[in-house]
């Protein structure tokens, strides 16, 4: 790892949000999941000057540039959702009202879940982007929280909610 990679990383501190923040970071960076531009765009854009509860979002953008998408793509993808100001108490600063990363953390999650979801099987990047913005417009804000909680469960717990099944089908 180079000098102004570490001196970038030693800037993001742990906070309440996310307590592992450098660590986590720190891996990333050290497996070449995330580049130094990478990181030097999540520094820029959700942590510097930020409230805490954009720096929370670090995780779910990080999570999609791992995977190979573009800053770009996680742009024209989080302009599809809503501002989180006004929607949950812990989005409290005015200031970051229409801030671009200035969303709910289940939101981000969903809109690049669907997204990978669908370039996956469609193979296209228009197409993927124009099915999440029909998902994004037919959803509420609930379900799609419900539809990330249960993605994430079943990553968790797959292998185990597919052996129950197959028990219950015998």
């Amino acid at each position: 790892m180079d000098v102004k990679t570490k001196l970038l990383l030693n800037l993001m501190h742990d906070n309440n949000y996310f307590k592992d923040l450098n660590s986590y970071l720190r891996e990333m960076v050290e497996q070449e999941k995330l580049s130094y531009e990478n990181l030097k765009y999540l520094y820029k854009k959700l942590y510097i000057n930020k409230s805490l509860f954009i720096k929370q979002n670090i995780y779910p953008v990080s999570q999609f540039l791992i995977k190979g998408y573009s800053t770009e793509e996680a742009e024209k993808l989080v302009k599809l959702l809503p501002d989180a100001y006004g929607v949950t108490i812990f989005c409290y600063d005015e200031k970051e009202k229409g801030k671009l990363f200035n969303k709910l953390f289940m939101d981000l999650e969903f809109v690049f879940m669907q997204y990978d979801e669908h370039k996956n099987v469609k193979d296209t990047r228009d197409i993927a982007y124009e099915l999440v913005k029909d998902d994004i417009e037919s959803t509420s804000i609930k379900q799609r929280e419900v539809e990330v909680q249960m993605k994430n469960q079943e990553n968790l717990y797959g292998t185990i909610f597919q052996e129950q099944h197959q028990l219950l089908l015998q």
